[in-house]
């Protein structure tokens, strides 16, 4: 059976998350960073949101596929550490409700066979105490469960086993892919450090661009992650699974690669005589030409609906009615759309470069 197949063939544990997903920005922001980081390596990959975790990647390279489990917990309390307690914490309402390690070793027992790795990502530090080195767990960016010393495992082995169903015929494979991880990403200022390390990204690809259309791009991605972080219906089928709810690989380096896309004034130096010759004033054309800048960033960022309406309204307005004079056709369409209700909160110059666009390419 395909890895996503059986995803969607095995019941997901619960579907809060994304009742609550204003809350979860530092997720979100982290998803999109784990992208970042993982796009040059060989394999591929699907991102997932809120599903069957709060984060999982399907990983494939060659004819391997498998899965890595996130959960993100962010912790804005005075103490400085995750500890034992933290992570069995509920553990003895089971099963009405479960610990943090319980929810991982639930992952563990539906997919033990292509599960890679269940993560516990956290904004502190852990202290499960000292390893048998001597040296302090609260110094350590990465833990896998069997370093744990054996009065801190004991402790958590007692919450974790109870929502296992090997007990009694346990080989403690588990140990061996149960992680904790802390991010480098701070609580208070996330969302600049993963924009940061998107422009030293893109200049690694030798992509040139601007702040503004970088931050553009962005939004673009990151709303899209907050899209399917969103979405809680259930999918019926794998290709809605991914539709709805997965970013893959080819999709996020594809927004990336918009970046490439030589910057508009190629195109708009074919529009502009265009515009001189169906009689528009060089005044007129210079404002066009402002407000053209100006959405061909806006435009790339698709959590602006009311945008994206009025590009709809354009495109079923031109197939009307068309006009040998590129200047009547603009005023005709511009009279028709600039009556829509979200059409107002723009310029007359800022739609003439929108329906223009719309025209030309």
């Amino acid at each position: 059976m395909d890895l996503a197949e059986k995803l969607l063939s095995v019941p997901e544990r619960e579907n809060a998350g994304a009742r609550s997903s204003n809350r979860f920005t530092f997720q979100q922001v982290w998803a999109f960073d784990y992208m970042l980081k993982v796009i040059e390596s060989d394999a591929d990959f699907i991102l997932f949101m809120e599903f069957h975790d709060d984060i999982i990647v399907i990983n494939r390279l060659e004819r391997e596929e498998y899965v890595e489990f996130f959960q993100i917990k962010t912790d804005e309390k005075e103490s400085r550490y995750i500890t034992t307690s933290f992570i069995t914490k509920n553990g003895n309402k089971y099963p009405q409700k479960m610990s943090i390690i319980q929810k991982m070793i639930d992952v563990f027992i539906k997919f033990e066979n292509e599960t890679r790795g269940i993560h516990l990502v956290s904004n502190k530090s852990f202290d499960f105490g000292k390893f048998e080195d001597n040296t302090e767990s609260k110094d350590r960016r990465r833990i896998i469960l069997k370093e744990v010393n054996e009065s801190s495992l004991k402790k958590i082995k007692k919450d974790m086993c109870k929502a296992c169903d090997k007990v009694g015929n346990c080989s403690e494979d588990c140990l061996n892919v149960i992680y904790f991880d802390v991010a480098d990403l701070d609580i208070s200022s996330y969302d600049d450090t993963v924009m940061g390390r998107m422009v030293k990204k893109l200049e690694d690809m030798n992509i040139p661009s601007t702040i503004e259309r970088t931050r553009s791009i962005y939004n673009t991605i990151l709303g899209e992650i907050r899209r399917i972080n969103n979405i809680e219906k259930v999918a019926s089928s794998v290709d809605e699974l991914m539709e709805r709810k997965a970013i893959s690989k080819s999709e996020f380096l594809g927004w990336l690669n918009k970046l490439k896309v030589e910057m508009p004034d190629d195109l708009w130096n074919q529009i502009h005589l265009n515009l001189i010759t169906d009689g528009f004033k060089p005044l007129e054309i210079n404002k066009i030409h402002k407000e053209w800048k100006k959405y061909q960033i806006d435009r790339l960022n698709i959590e602006a609906l009311g945008l994206q309406g009025i590009t709809v309204k354009v495109q079923k307005i031109m197939e009307e009615k068309e006009f040998d004079n590129c200047k009547d056709w603009i005023e005709y369409i511009y009279n028709k759309v600039s009556q829509e209700q979200e059409a107002k909160v723009y310029n007359k110059y800022y739609l003439y470069a929108l329906i223009i666009r719309e025209m030309f390419v």
